[in-house]
């Protein structure tokens, strides 16, 4: 998983999520860097559904791109 942010790397938390309905969410990974452009790696999950959530951030991030790949 990759995400780009314009404005720079800022500190923060981050989780990684995956659902299969779209309401509940499980961890796939976490992180404590918010950066410009951020790959993120994982163990592959089957999932309908991916999302980036933002625990924490010392500054507001400005998420422009959120891409998933699959091997």
């Amino acid at each position: 998983m990759e995400y780009d942010l314009r404005s720079g790397q800022s500190g923060g938390r981050v989780k990684l999520q995956s659902s299969s309905d779209g309401t509940t969410f499980s961890d796939i990974s976490s992180g404590t860097t918010i950066g410009a452009i951020k790959t993120i790696t994982f163990v592959p999950v089957t999932s309908r559904y991916v999302r980036l959530y933002v625990v924490s951030a010392s500054d507001e991030p400005n998420i422009n791109e959120f891409e998933v790949y699959a091997n």
